[in-house]
Formats: structure tokens, sequence, C-alpha cells
């Protein structure tokens, strides 16, 4: 039997368990985007739980690519208390956790 195992959600449930604050998620991009890949694309910095399940709804995030990784991290923060994720590239990795690069979802 085959499976596939989704890396950012198995990511995401690792972080509920032992009860983190923050889940990191690299990613070969350094932000999230609106209309990805079109001329107006435009990098988030910051989303709120909300703003990101609309922009789910719009099919803004492909399937096989930022929507795994918007889905885990909405499920991670809403988890628990005080919860936030970041999305970023692994270049910009250490300037998201310091807040200053990457898409941070709350």
């Amino acid at each position: 039997a085959s499976a596939v195992i989704e890396k950012d959600l198995a990511a995401g449930l690792l972080a509920k368990e032992v009860d983190a604050d923050v889940l990191l998620i690299l990613t070969d991009v350094p932000n999230v985007y609106v209309n990805f890949g079109k001329e107006d694309q435009k990098a988030l910095e910051t989303l709120s739980v909300q703003e990101a399940e609309e922009l789910m709804a719009e099919g803004q995030f492909e399937a096989a690519t930022m929507l795994p990784k918007i889905e885990a991290s909405i499920d991670f923060i809403n988890a628990g208390k005080g919860r936030h994720a970041i999305i970023t590239s692994m270049d910009m990795a250490k300037d998201a956790l310091a807040g200053r690069g990457g898409t941070t979802i709350a």
C-alpha cells in the first residue's frame, strides 16, 4: 500500500503535540503571496487566521504548494493560545523569527 504524508500538516501536528509557541514552515519563497506568479502578485507580511481562511476560500493558494502550509498554520494556531506561524524561505528564517521577514499568521 502506498501513502502520502503531507510534511506541512505533519509538522503542524508535531508542533501542537510539543505545545510549541511558533510553527516555522520553510519553503522556497520568502513570503506568502496573493496572485502568486501574476503581474500584480503581492507579498504578505502578516495575516490573521480569518484573512488566511478568506484567501483560501478565494483559491489564492495552490493545493500542491502553499495551501497545505496555510492549513497547517491555521490548525496549529487554533489549537492553543498565543501561537503564531511563520512561512518563509531558509535564507530568511532567522530574520523572520525576529519579526523582520516572512509571513506571520496569528
